[in-house]
């Protein structure tokens, strides 16, 4: 018997990466929206079946969507979405409250109150956390809270996952379907160390796992490993198909190229 596909929705899409990785697990993304028209045309690229909204998510009627999806209240499985995170990076020029974008997760959570979803996955910078002293978090946290779910917030780190990036991000999980969130985070498959150059613990508590504790686990993945099978490029240089330089090298580099057999967009 075949298992029907579990439901999505993506906010602050962007070019699609979170529906992506969404959909490789077996998500069927029903709806994004992404204010970029240029981000939207590859997003819609890659997920045609999605309905793609491309407009300020502050103008949207998050119960006239839900009703033109012909979805009850409480029937989505998952609503995702990383709001901006510009004006929260400890990069940020300035970092303030009247930087509008940094309210915009209260968008969010209009689309949390118009579905009821079963489970809510929401993405940001590390800076989230020390922004305001922790009020944001802990806004979004006792709003989620209040609305029903159990929530927490952890900082996980991309190269762990077998990713060849030292990037951290700030990962909030909830539910209402009696689930520990903190059970629904994904193991680490691989160790590696990183530096955090922010704000690491909140009430408290350790937001990133014990790196110690990751021995024996594959090493991380290097950026040779993801890249030293592609022909080098002048700068400016490159076309839009090409040819790789080699067989895959390693096994980052044979799934890349699953179901393509050409180079693309190496320029």
């Amino acid at each position: 018997m075949r298992l029907k596909r579990k439901t999505c929705i993506d906010l602050f899409a962007g070019a699609g990466g979170l529906s992506e990785g969404l959909r490789q697990a077996g998500f069927e993304c029903l709806f994004a929206n992404e204010i970029s028209s240029a981000h939207s045309v590859t997003l819609k690229e890659n997920h045609p079946k999605t309905i793609v909204k491309t407009d300020d998510i502050r103008s949207l009627n998050a119960e006239r969507i839900r009703k033109e999806l012909g979805l009850a209240k409480g029937e989505l499985d998952l609503l995702a979405g990383g709001p901006p995170c510009q004006g929260f990076s400890v990069n940020a020029p300035v970092r303030s409250t009247k930087d509008s974008r940094n309210h915009l997760f209260l968008d969010f959570l209009r689309f949390v109150k118009a579905f009821s979803p079963k489970a809510i996955l929401i993405e940001n910078v590390p800076g989230m956390v020390s922004f305001e002293k922790g009020r944001t978090i802990e806004a979004i946290l006792t709003s989620l809270r209040q609305l029903g779910y159990d929530a927490t917030v952890k900082i996980l780190f991309a190269a762990h996952y077998g990713v060849p990036q030292m990037r951290w991000r700030t990962v909030f999980i909830a539910n209402r379907i009696g689930v520990k969130p903190e059970l629904m985070y994904p193991a680490p498959s691989h160790s590696a160390e990183g530096r955090a150059n922010f704000t690491t613990k909140y009430l408290g508590q350790s937001l990133i796992i014990d790196q110690k504790s990751l021995t024996g686990l594959a090493p991380n993945i290097t950026v040779a490993e993801a890249l030293n099978d592609l022909p080098s490029i002048t700068n400016g240089g490159g076309q839009e198909v090409m040819e790789y330089i080699s067989s895959p090298r390693s096994a980052y580099q044979k799934k890349l190229r699953t179901k393509s057999k050409k180079l693309y967009n190496h320029a």
